[in-house]
């Protein structure tokens, strides 16, 4: 019996060890509350928006830099802004705090659909919408009122880099260009007033056929992994029924069963953390380094974020781990104690009962 409840442990315990691993990123990477906070510690809105120009530089394109090392500004006759404009309007409009409430819209309605298996909730863009519409009006409105009056009509040009036709305010101005683009006044001039307050993530990919591609392929993925997830807490609950079964297979008797439990659970406890150390000191900084001279797009972001995070994160996973460790070591630990004490205490009245057996019947001879 002793034989074949240690065979029984033995194969188990690669999944005892996935169930704490599990563990350690179920109270981490999958939990929404984590990452919103490590966004915040590492100062990610801040640093993303302090390098606008070299996102800019990437999605919009163009090498060139001015005398402040941000993309010089470029003139473009189908658009009437720059790329330094462009990136000008990204800084006034995306908001450090605003990235910060959309993005943790976003983490609050996808993590808990991925690893909680809960209905994937619209995600709240009205302020968005209403900053990023009127930021960018504002910013045509204070390019195109900065222009000197054109001596000629001929002058101006929807680049706005000439002039201001006289006596046409801004507003007169979108309309014209309303009637040349749609025939009415009423159609919105930017695709972005027609963002929605509530956006539904879901809906969205299923009308855009590339979007949608991978939205099947990350619901997919949901599909399995979420039942999981959503339940995992279970998996341990079973495990230690299972544990609890197997030492007392080996110990024989439920009263010696606590001490070979905690014996157990000790000794898979220790080498779980030994696999979790070996995996954070050794396999985590590899996988890193590798990202490290892969990624070669933005640099900066990389550097300053993207990197540090990773770093972070993965301490933190290695400090749950090693949380869960160390409670399971102080659980079995207390286990071992306490049938150690037990078994002394017993053994001691069982020693005075029978002395005092012996005792009464010497007494009655």
């Amino acid at each position: 019996m002793k034989a074949l409840s240690i065979i029984f442990l033995i194969i188990i315990s690669p999944l005892v060890y996935l169930v704490l691993f599990g563990l350690a990123f179920k109270f981490t990477i999958f939990n929404p509350q984590f990452v919103k906070k490590e966004l915040r510690d590492n100062h990610a809105y801040t640093i993303i928006y302090n390098n606008f120009p070299e996102i800019g530089a990437q999605i919009v394109g163009g090498g060139e830099k001015d005398a402040g090392g941000a993309p010089a500004a470029q003139a473009d006759n189908s658009n009437p802004f720059s790329q330094a404009d462009t990136i000008a309007f990204a800084k006034n409009i995306l908001t450090p705090q605003l990235m910060q409430s959309q993005s943790e819209s976003f983490i609050d309605s996808v993590w808990p659909w991925l690893f909680s298996g809960k209905k994937l909730v619209p995600i709240a863009t009205g302020g968005l919408k209403t900053n990023i519409y009127n930021g960018v009006m504002d910013q045509f409105r204070a390019k195109y009122n900065a222009l000197p009056v054109c001596r000629y009509a001929a002058q101006f040009n929807t680049a706005l880099n000439t002039c201001r036709p006289a006596g046409v305010s801004f507003d007169d101005l979108v309309k014209q260009v309303q009637m040349q683009k749609f025939g009415n006044t009423t159609t919105p001039l930017f695709a972005v007033n027609n963002i929605p307050d509530n956006f539904d993530l879901g809906s969205f990919a299923a009308a855009n056929p590339k979007l949608g591609n991978n939205y099947q392929k990350v619901a997919g993925v949901q599909d399995w992994i979420s039942p999981i997830t959503k339940n995992f807490y279970f998996l341990p609950a079973i495990l230690f029924i299972i544990l609890v079964l197997l030492a007392r297979l080996f110990a024989g008797a439920w009263k010696k069963t606590p001490m070979v439990f905690g014996i157990y659970l000790f000794i898979l406890a220790g080498i779980f953390y030994v696999l979790g150390l070996l995996a954070n000191k050794l396999v985590l900084p590899q996988l890193i380094g590798f990202a490290d001279k892969k990624i070669t797009v933005l640099p900066n972001i990389k550097s300053q974020l993207l990197m540090p995070l990773a770093r972070d994160v993965a301490a933190k996973v290695g400090a749950m781990q090693f949380e869960i460790f160390a409670s399971a070591a102080i659980f079995s630990v207390l286990l071992i104690a306490i049938s150690i004490i037990v078994k002394k205490v017993l053994a001691k009245r069982a020693v005075e009962s029978a002395g005092n057996a012996v005792s009464g019947v010497s007494g009655e001879k």
